[in-house]
């Protein structure tokens, strides 16, 4: 039997996770998109998907760098993201 627990955990916490996955994150957008760093930094940073993700309630930091491209991938054709939801 698996159990969901809530994570929570100090601001501290969350900016030490942020800036360990916006590493991946960046280097998994530079791959998928075949752009520079720069670009693929401004890519994320002033996306929506960004913007939630940085809300710490909202646990985006939990998804896998590819799976964060995917949303990404997402925002840029459609204009929407579509959240997976956790079983």
């Amino acid at each position: 039997m698996i159990l969901s627990r809530q994570i929570e955990m100090t601001d501290l916490q969350f900016k030490y996770i942020m800036q360990l996955n916006n590493h991946l994150i960046i280097k998994e957008i530079i791959k998928a998109f075949e752009v520079d760093d720069i670009t693929a930094i401004e890519m994320f940073y002033s996306s929506s998907l960004f913007e939630k993700y940085c809300d710490e309630s909202a646990k985006l930091w939990r998804f896998s760098p590819p799976m964060m491209v995917d949303l990404l991938k997402q925002e840029i054709e459609t204009g929407e993201i579509e959240y997976p939801v956790e079983g």
